[in-house]
């Protein structure tokens, strides 16, 4: 089954959508998830497929 898990956060709150995604792909799922350009690198590198929805500023909102 397709899912999309988007997480606009801080590295701490994306962190554990990252091991959502993870256990949803293990378990055979077809998983994207959307996070801040800026841990693209970061959940890519962990085998994810990631698409870039912008950069969260310091105070937690996102920007385009």
């Amino acid at each position: 089954m397709p899912i999309a898990v988007v997480a606009l956060d801080t590295r701490g709150g994306v962190q554990p959508y990252a091991a959502l995604a993870l256990g949803l792909q293990e378990a055979g799922h077809e998983v994207r998830m959307v996070a801040p350009a800026e841990f693209t690198p970061w959940l890519a590198g962990m085998g994810l497929d990631v698409h870039a929805a912008g950069a969260v500023t310091a105070m937690g909102a996102v920007r385009p």
